[in-house]
């Protein structure tokens, strides 16, 4: 039984490269473990408003990373 690839998304409040490094870490594993790994830059939405990017890739399986402090009208 195949176990489903994680897709797992960095917001804005995350820096590319450091999303970028996990991407690598995935890649470079020599386990079976692999994990689909973006951006929010890589599907064009940065700079968006939470409210504009989350119903955008809803049911989609993504696991969103963020250091976003839930803070209501700011954007990190």
């Amino acid at each position: 039984m195949t176990t489903p690839q994680p897709r797992i998304l960095f917001d804005e409040c995350i820096s590319k490269p450091a999303a970028m490094h996990v991407a690598d870490f995935f890649e470079r594993d020599k386990s079976d473990f692999k994990a689909e790994t973006k951006h929010l830059f890589d599907l064009g939405l940065g700079g968006e408003w939470d409210e504009v990017w989350i119903p955008q890739i809803a049911g989609q399986g993504w696991i969103v990373v963020s250091a976003d402090r839930g803070t209501s009208g700011t954007r990190c």
